[in-house]
């Protein structure tokens, strides 16, 4: 039998990886909005 914590851990896991992979995708797109952004936030 699986254990249902390890299986959720899991799943988080993949969730997570998952998001990181998308936005690092959408800033190698657009290079140059995120940084803006970044800047504009810590200013």
């Amino acid at each position: 039998m699986m254990n249902d914590n390890a299986v959720t851990a899991f799943l988080i896991t993949i969730l997570i990886a998952l998001i990181l992979m998308w936005i690092i995708v959408i800033s190698e797109k657009q290079p140059e909005k995120p940084r803006y952004y970044i800047e504009w936030g810590v200013r």
